[in-house]
């Protein structure tokens, strides 16, 4: 018994401290909204990391994915609204580029990309 238990010991403490030491943990980004832009328009992450959209501004935006679109990303036709003072996370578990727009500023140009490695 003792034996099987210490087999399962080592490899356990091994990945506690993978975990705790950061190199399998995922990093999380923010992408500021205000003055009709995404702040940065483009961002290059890892698969499985967080990027949070926040609206800075005193108007309000939504966002939505066209052409390709990570997994439960909002889509042109259900756009996430994000109103004044609040946020929306979204985890990239997918590598690909995935471009995105407010589509209430659209004509204001308020579009960005997410690359995904």
């Amino acid at each position: 018994m003792l034996a099987a238990l210490n087999r399962w010991t080592v490899p356990a403490l091994f990945t506690l401290s993978l975990l705790t030491s950061g190199v399998l943990q995922s990093a999380e980004y923010k992408v500021g909204m205000q003055d009709w832009l995404f702040t940065p328009e483009e961002l290059t992450i890892s698969a499985g990391d967080r990027v949070t959209w926040l609206n800075d501004d005193n108007a309000n935006h939504n966002l939505a994915f066209y052409e390709v679109r990570p997994e439960g990303a909002p889509t042109e036709k259900k756009p996430q609204d994000i109103r004044v003072g609040k946020e929306y996370s979204l985890v990239f578990n997918q590598t690909g580029v995935f471009k995105y727009v407010c589509k209430i500023h659209r004509r204001q140009d308020m579009k960005g990309v997410i690359t995904v490695k």
